[in-house]
């Protein structure tokens, strides 16, 4: 087994989040359940910005099999400036 098994996210699950467009929305019911498969949405984000900082937290995380409590903690510093 390879060393990495547990430490990197395999190929098709990165390259399906990385393959997804991106959408800023007021509420999670403003999409319908397949534009969730294809957009990457986050309710209540102020726009772009915002979506681009948890977008790319989430990326890091199942990139490199973060917990939840990791995640968390990484986000929260970059949210609060």
């Amino acid at each position: 087994m390879p060393d990495d098994l547990f430490t990197q996210a395999p190929e098709e699950v990165t390259g399906y989040f990385d393959a997804k467009g991106q959408r800023p929305s007021l509420d999670w019911t403003d999409f319908a359940p397949h534009d969730h498969a294809v957009a990457f949405t986050v309710a209540q984000s102020a726009g772009y910005d915002v979506l681009d900082d948890i977008r790319s937290a989430v990326s890091d995380a199942v990139t490199n099999y973060k917990s939840y409590g990791d995640f968390v903690d990484d986000l929260e510093p970059i949210l609060r400036r």
